[in-house]
Parts: structure tokens; sequence; C-alpha cells
């Protein structure tokens, strides 16, 4: 994966276990980690729901290769959140491509 293509910055989030209480229950926070990404925008739709009108952007961010990413995580873009519906591998741990969703 070329860097000159990895022109926006965006940011992972991802809830994890960051301790544990005297009780023994786990504490749980977010890590933001910074990241050079790649954006492509696939489409965007208009729904209706509960008798508003809302908007929906699809969108795909292409990563260098880092461990643990899930569906569980989220990505910061341009002050939207987006969550990541399924993350797919680029050759041998060479990048990731998470495929997201995103309010308008």
């Amino acid at each position: 994966m070329r860097a000159g293509t990895l022109d926006r910055e965006i940011v992972l989030v991802r809830e994890e276990e960051i301790g544990r209480n005297p009780y023994n229950e786990p504490i749980y926070g977010t890590t933001e980690t910074p990241l050079r990404a790649s954006m492509q925008q696939q489409s965007g739709k208009e729904y209706l729901a509960a008798g508003q009108v809302g908007a929906a952007r699809q969108v795909v961010f292409r990563i260098r290769w880092i461990a643990n990413v899930s569906v569980t995580n989220s990505v910061q873009y341009a002050e939207t959140e987006f969550n990541i519906q399924e993350v797919r591998e680029i050759g041998r741990r060479r990048g990731l491509e998470l495929h997201c969703v995103g309010a308008g």
C-alpha cells in the first residue's frame, strides 16, 4: 500500500477492557488511534424511519494492516462517526478495508 494514497486522517475508536474494579468486574474505556487512510465513497441513500427522513453514507476506508480491528469498533472522520459493517484484509497483512456506514 503506497503512502501517497493515504491522504485522509481518521481515528479508530475501540472500546476495550482497561482494568478491573475491587469486585473484579471489568472496567471499559475507549481507545482512540489516529491513522492515515484513503477513502472511497460507495453510495448515499435517504430513508424514512419513524416518520422522519434521514440519510446514510456508505464509505470504504483503506488503512495499513493493524491487529484486532472488528465490527465492534468505529471510525471518526470529518466530525462524523462511522460504524464499521465489514473488515476485509488486503493481501497478506498488507492492509485493511473498513466498510462503514455513517449518518448523512
